[in-house]
């Protein structure tokens, strides 16, 4: 087995989610944060043959960088990593110590679709590195336009920054009012990338790549309010 340079991308990634990982056999690599709400989903084209868990993501990684394109194959209860030079052995871990999705979600009713662009994303990273201290997104209606605020709700008085959402010479509008309420912490661990968002009324928001086979669901915070239109709506 190998993995792609996108499989490598995507497990970095994860890795930001969730120290754990847990392979199962087949094509689908997951993960789940260990407060559980955020679960990313990545449809490989990388066959995993045999189950096994990592307990430090980030450590495997590193392992793998030193590597020239390594095979990896699982002996017992170790990986071993080889290349023309450099071969490693990597103990795996019991699954029964770490954090992993057990069950898929099995949401339907999509009550909101826009569009969450690249530059969205690296527009709300570079606000969070110039702003500190603000923890909290609000995707809300601004003036007829899907926007970011990135705020502290808990102060009144707070700092904010915002800015509507990019998409292109034509931004998307809509009618309706609402406010999705994520933590920027959660929010943070998006893979920067072109996204179709989809919100449920279960607070739920889901992200689907627009370039490769990955997903997150992320849960809303309680907080969040939703109009009483009902139906999948990307420009009312």
């Amino acid at each position: 087995m190998n993995l792609s340079e996108q499989d490598l991308q995507v497990l970095t990634n994860f890795s930001e989610i969730n120290q754990n990982i847990y392979f199962n056999k087949g094509k689908t690599f997951t993960t789940l944060s260990t407060m559980k709400n955020i679960l990313a989903e990545y449809q490989s084209e990388t066959e995993i043959k045999e189950e096994f868990a990592i307990y430090d993501l980030k450590e495997f990684l590193n392992f793998h960088d030193l590597f020239e394109n390594p095979n990896i194959k699982l002996n017992n209860n170790k990986i071993i990593l080889k290349d023309k030079r450099f071969t490693s052995e990597y103990y795996t871990a019991d699954k029964s110590v770490i954090v992993y999705p057990t069950v898929p979600i099995t949401i339907s009713d999509w009550d909101y679709k826009f569009c969450i662009r690249r530059k969205d994303i690296q527009d709300f990273n570079l606000a969070r590195k110039r702003v500190k201290n603000l923890p909290d997104l609000s995707i809300q209606n601004n003036e007829g336009y899907f926007n970011f605020k990135i705020t502290d709700k808990k102060n009144i008085s707070s700092n904010c920054i915002s800015f509507n959402i990019d998409d292109g010479d034509k931004p998307t509008k809509t009618n309706r009012q609402f406010i999705f309420n994520i933590r920027c912490e959660n929010f943070d661990k998006i893979l920067v990338d072109d996204y179709d968002a989809y919100v449920s009324p279960k607070k739920i928001m889901k992200l689907t790549n627009k370039s490769n086979n990955l997903k997150y669901w992320i849960a809303l915070e309680p907080d969040s309010e939703f109009d009483s239109n009902n139906g999948v709506n990307s420009n009312a």
